[in-house]
């Protein structure tokens, strides 16, 4: 076999080899972003939500207690018109329990944790913590919050825009997407909407004080909850001619025009 030929042949099988390789990762599968689709989702885009006060419109849960009979009811309501990733913006929890009035039982509340995540379609961008929070009776002569089936204990979760810790997790899921001259700043709504968020993940436990009117025992119990808070997906652009226009994204990050005005001056 002549050299040019052995040459040629090795060049043949590189290219080959290529081919093959580019073949084979072409037909990969793409990882997706873990599905959030079995939670209660208040849609703070919704025309009954946009038309009537927030307050008024929106989650009850009812949750089981462990080893208990009465179950714990939480109402969920938006305290905000507009649900913005990059916004300050809270949420309003009415707690109470069901079916413990005819039970030999107290129950408080000791300590309500609470993550405030990011949901995206997209791996990278998907469980990011924005905010947290813990709330607790503030003196020592109460065991804690009571509740019953009448009186109920109403909080309000604060949740931050931007703060250190979710402008650094943003920073690390950019860096991971491969763009260049990538510094840790706060970030444009779309930015995030552009790269599949679309709801906040809303992550609690509920920490319960039972004491048994009878015997004087008490013992503590956790209750988790979770909710999902889709975000305002609309943006408004001006453009170079004073035109409002207004995109709306869906969850893959996909923008398209739904409406245009001109500025009034």
């Amino acid at each position: 076999m002549k050299k040019s030929e052995l040459i040629n042949k090795k060049i043949i099988t590189g290219i080959l080899s290529v081919a093959i390789i580019t073949s084979l990762t072409a037909c990969l599968p793409k990882e997706l972003a873990s599905s959030d689709q079995n939670y209660d989702i208040l849609d703070t885009n919704s025309d009954d939500y946009l038309e009537n006060n927030s307050l008024q419109n929106g989650i009850m849960q009812e949750l089981d207690v462990p080893g208990e009979d009465f179950k714990l009811i939480i109402q969920y309501m938006s305290g905000v018109d507009s649900w913005n990733i990059t916004s300050d913006k809270d949420l309003h929890m009415n707690i109470l329990t069901k079916g413990l009035n005819s039970l030999d039982k107290e129950v408080y509340i000791d300590n309500i944790h609470i993550d405030t995540y990011l949901v995206s379609t997209q791996p990278l961008f998907n469980g990011i913590k924005q905010d947290t929070v813990d709330d607790h009776i503030h003196n020592s002569e109460m065991i804690g919050f009571p509740i019953d089936d009448t009186n109920s204990f109403y909080g309000i979760n604060e949740i931050e825009g931007q703060n250190d810790e979710f402008i650094k997790g943003t920073f690390y899921a950019y860096q991971g997407t491969g763009g260049g001259n990538i510094v840790e700043k706060r970030r444009l709504e779309s930015d995030y909407l552009s790269n599949g968020v679309w709801a906040n993940k809303i992550s609690g436990v509920v920490g319960l004080i039972i004491r048994d009117k009878k015997t004087g025992e008490t013992r503590g119990v956790d209750v988790k909850t979770t909710l999902l808070v889709a975000v305002n997906n609309k943006i408004e652009y001006q453009k170079s001619d004073g035109t409002i226009v207004t995109y709306e994204y869906d969850k893959n990050g996909n923008r398209k025009e739904v409406s245009s005005r001109k500025r009034v001056k």
